[in-house]
C-alpha cells in the first residue's frame, strides 16, 4: 500500500522513488532525495534511532523477565536448603529411624522442635545454618 502525498497545490500524489517518504512537522512531504532506505540522511537517522529505542525497549523487558525468573528460582533453592535444614535436624533430634511425624508428636522433643522451627522460620536472634553456608 503506497501512501499518498500532499503537495501544495493541494492535489495527491504518490511518493517517488527518490525522494524521502517522511513527512516534516507541518505534515508535508520531505522533498530531500532518499538514501536506500526510502528516507534521507536526516530522517534515517531518525528512524534508525527508533528503531533502537524499540529493541532497546524489548532487550528490557527480556531483562525484567530474566531477573524476575532468577529471583523465583534463587527463593525456590533457598526453601530447598530451609527444608533440607529442618529434615537433617529432625533426624539428629529424633534419630535415623524415628519418622519425622513421631518426633513432632512426641513431646519429649517439644522444646528441641520449638527452637528448631524458631531458628527455621527466622525469628530475631536466631542464625539459620542454611543462611551461613553450613
Amino acid at each position: 500500500m503506497t501512501e499518498k502525498i500532499e503537495d501544495p497545490s493541494g492535489a495527491l500524489r504518490a511518493p517517488s522513488p527518490d525522494t524521502c517518504k517522511a513527512m516534516t512537522r507541518n505534515a508535508t512531504a520531505c522533498s530531500r532525495n532518499a538514501l536506500k532506505s526510502g528516507y534521507c540522511r536526516q530522517h534515517d537517522k531518525d528512524e534508525k534511532i527508533r528503531m533502537y529505542r524499540k529493541e532497546l525497549a524489548r532487550m528490557h523487558q527480556r531483562v525484567r523477565r530474566y531477573l524476575e525468573i532468577s529471583n523465583d528460582l534463587n527463593q525456590k533453592l533457598m526453601d530447598i536448603k530451609r527444608l533440607d535444614y529442618i529434615k537433617s535436624r529432625l533426624i539428629m533430634i529424633g534419630g535415623p529411624h524415628m519418622p519425622f511425624r513421631a518426633v513432632l508428636a512426641n513431646p519429649c522433643f517439644k522444646d528441641e522442635v520449638e527452637s528448631l522451627f524458631a531458628t527455621a522460620s527466622g525469628e530475631p536472634g536466631a542464625s539459620p545454618c542454611w543462611k551461613n553456608g553450613e
